[in-house]
């Protein structure tokens, strides 16, 4: 019967140790505060419990994710700083799957080798007067 009572215990100990961490994000006064005698144990149970602590971390994220939507609402409505304002609702927009695209096609259309680009610019420049008069200091003859 002692053997049960301890693994009872122990699971009530842990089980404090999770809501502790959870709460505080400091498995030392976790430990602690759930009756563990010394606050170093919290790293070993931050470690050992990892499973049980990412299911109530999800849990708790849940529970405020609401609340946390409604601020940047209006945060994005009623915010002074235009900034603040613009960054809400990029948060918006992200947590809604409509992240923006910061990519750039850089594949060359165009096949020409360097010598047939230089042809081609030296060309442009002698059918165009302003250019050629624009130009003229730069222009080395060989």
């Amino acid at each position: 019967m002692t053997k049960i009572v301890a693994i009872d215990v122990k699971e009530k100990k842990q089980a404090a140790f999770i809501q502790q961490y959870v709460e505080t994000g400091d498995c030392m006064k976790a430990a602690l505060d759930a009756g563990y005698s010394h606050g170093e144990y919290g790293y070993q149970l931050r470690d050992k419990l990892a499973g049980e602590i990412r299911v109530a971390m999800d849990k708790r994220i849940s529970a405020v994710a609401p609340m946390a939507m409604n601020t940047l609402a209006a945060l994005s409505k009623e915010a002074d700083s235009e900034s603040v304002r613009r960054q809400a609702s990029k948060d918006i927009m992200s947590l809604g799957g409509f992240d923006i695209q910061r990519t750039a096609d850089v594949t060359p259309t165009d096949k020409r080798t360097d010598e047939e680009l230089i042809e081609s610019i030296g060309n442009l420049i002698k059918s165009s007067e302003s250019i050629k008069q624009a130009l003229t200091p730069y222009i080395v003859n060989e």
